[in-house]
């Protein structure tokens, strides 16, 4: 995950993006990797290898960035072990139920695990996070991504929009 809150844009990579709720709606059963890009208050699922991108939702429909503040009020819970490593979990509710988020139990605080309701689980690989300032191409909307296409109503996205 690559996140700019002072440019309000984010990117989630996966390198397959088949069990992911958002991309394995519009391409279900399809093996190939999947973007989450978040740039001006606008989310787009974007998938490199086959060059195909929709526009999801936007931040009035609960598809902006996660803003860096959104753990505010949240209650530590305790430490988890998650395979071999104790973290560090809070509890928040949110607009569709409960959160929780793990984070590495040092002072760095990495992003380890996000549980939306049991409805959609993030694991992210601590190992990969880095904290560095990126050049603003690598958030562009590559030149095959339409703003006007939209993903399909019969996906999350469309509903959130709907």
């Amino acid at each position: 995950m690559y996140y700019d809150a002072s440019k309000n844009r984010e990117r989630v990579d996966r390198t397959d993006g088949r069990y992911n709720l958002f991309c394995g709606g519009i391409l279900p059963n399809v093996t190939t990797a999947c973007t989450h890009l978040t740039v001006n208050n606008s989310r787009y699922i974007v998938f490199p290898q086959k060059k195909q991108c929709c526009f999801c939702c936007d931040s009035d429909h609960g598809c902006g960035i996660l803003k860096r503040n959104w753990l505010d009020g949240a209650k530590f819970v305790g430490t988890d072990k998650i395979i071999d490593t104790n973290y560090n979990k809070w509890s928040k509710d949110g607009d569709f139920g409960y959160n929780y988020f793990w984070v590495t139990a040092d002072d760095k605080e990495i992003p380890r695990r996000l549980d939306e309701s049991g409805t959609h689980i993030t694991d992210y690989l601590v190992h990969t996070f880095v904290n560095k300032t990126f050049d603003d191409s690598y958030f562009a909307l590559p030149s095959y991504c339409s703003q006007t296409q939209s993903c399909p109503l019969t996906t999350i996205c469309g509903k959130l929009r709907g």
